[in-house]
């Protein structure tokens, strides 16, 4: 008896550990394709299949257009898809480069030219998205910003400085800088991939350093916060770890400075000692 209590004690921590972390990542981690599909003359496609597939990993998924016209596609994985429609009776239509990174709801109305299913139209990336369901004060730093960025320090808590009405000062903990955000000091939730990693106790110091190298996008908001986020009236940084592909691969780095490598500061005089600089990391 006591043997059957404790594993169904186990089960139950169990089933409730992976519903808290399915439903923190659905919230935060993910993004979302929707819109509406009409016709040249500018009435609703029922039952039109919109197939969207992730272009690193080849998943799918499918949905068809309500009696409306309307489509969703939320809790979509990051990267970059391509969204197909197809009806008979029209051609068909495919839309290339579609970036979903965290928590961006892309809109994609597309109207339907009538003719044969085998003809199809083709949009390339170039073509602007809409994202009318954006209502937060914030940006999300893509991939190719987080790896191109300078980023000295290799922190990328540091990339909150980025962001309008957010200044900071120097830490010796950690090197984790004090945010200022829309006036408040010290109110910073810090996530890591939609769970909070912020250390309750210090008001807004992160609990769990992570390295940059680990970072694939970073979410920031100051304001019109939605329904996932919260505990703060000042700022949101949601660190996203990469979301993977279907090969094997990986990375590393390493940092080496000296100081006859390194040129002079600009703010220091001219006929200052040049400061000694050693970075091994």
């Amino acid at each position: 008896m006591l043997k059957t209590s404790l594993r169904m004690f186990l089960l139950s921590v169990l089933v409730v550990g992976l519903t808290t972390i399915g439903f923190s990542q659905s919230q935060a981690l993910n993004g979302q394709i929707e819109g509406f599909i009409t016709d040249q003359n500018a009435a609703a496609v029922p039952n039109a299949l919109v197939t969207a597939r992730n272009i690193q990993t080849g998943t799918e998924r499918k949905v068809n257009t309500d009696e409306n016209g309307v489509y969703r596609m939320p809790l979509l994985p990051l990267g970059t898809y391509r969204v197909t429609v197809e009806i008979p009776g029209f051609k068909k239509y495919i839309q290339e480069g579609i970036v979903i990174t965290t928590g961006r709801i892309a809109t994609i109305s597309p109207v339907l030219e009538t003719g044969d299913v085998s003809a199809t139209v083709t949009v390339t990336s170039d073509a602007p998205i809409a994202d009318p369901g954006k209502i937060d004060v914030g940006r999300v730093m893509d991939t190719r910003e987080v790896q191109n960025l300078p980023l000295v320090s290799r922190n990328p808590y540091n990339y909150a400085l980025l962001q309008a009405n957010v200044t900071g000062r120097t830490n010796a903990e950690f090197g984790v800088p004090r945010i200022n955000a829309n006036g408040y000091t010290r109110r910073t939730n810090y996530q890591l991939d939609g769970n909070n990693n912020t250390q309750a106790d210090r008001a807004g110091i992160r609990l769990m350093p992570i390295s940059d190298t680990f970072v694939s996008e970073v979410q920031l908001v100051t304001n019109g916060f939605s329904a996932e986020f919260g505990n703060t009236p000042g700022l949101i940084m949601n660190a996203v770890t990469p979301s993977g592909t279907n090969s094997i691969h990986g990375s590393g780095s390493y940092r080496f400075r000296r100081t006859n490598m390194s040129s002079r500061p600009f703010n220091i005089s001219p006929t200052a000692i040049k400061p000694e600089t050693k970075v091994d990391n």
